[in-house]
Parts: C-alpha cells; structure tokens; sequence
C-alpha cells in the first residue's frame, strides 16, 4: 500500500507543512480528516450506526467504527450534495 502524503497543521489550523499518513499518526500531527456519522430519530430515540472493522483492517481490526473516514477530502468538494458551509464549521 502506498503512503499517503498528508496536509499537517498547527493547533491554529495554519498549513505547515506535510507528512506520511504513518508519520502523522505516530506524532499526532494535526491533518485533514473526514468522518462521515450516520445518524437517525426513531419513536424519539436517537441512533448512531456502527459497524464492526474487517478483520483484515491494520488499525484497530474486529472493533466497532463510525460509518466512514479517512483522510482526505478533495471528494467531499466534487459532490454536489454536500453542505459546504456547514462542513468548514465543523
């Protein structure tokens, strides 16, 4: 698997520079992110949908996960469903 070169950031979300997606995650350097939570109200119960990770995943196999994320973005911007401005202030 090719390593991904990631945007990193300071704690006041200036670019500084970049890194391996390894790197990033070793030092906790702050990246972009997307997390993609489904949610749902049903007889005035709230849910959050998990599913449990492959267990051929490197990180964290067999345990419960949100519905998807990764760390990179540029998709989120060619989807025209996507609230961009409401996605900036999360």
């Amino acid at each position: 698997m090719v390593n991904e070169i990631l945007k990193t950031f300071d704690k006041d979300r200036n670019h500084v520079g970049v890194a391996t997606r390894e790197e990033v995650h070793r030092i906790s350097y702050w990246h972009e992110a997307f997390h993609c939570w489904f949610v749902s109200k049903e007889n005035d119960v709230d849910y959050i949908y998990l599913q449990i990770r492959s267990d051929l995943k490197k990180d964290y196999p067999n345990l419960l996960d949100i519905t998807a994320a990764g760390t990179s973005v540029t998709i989120l911007w060619k989807c025209p469903q996507v609230n961009k401005r409401k996605f900036m202030t999360l």
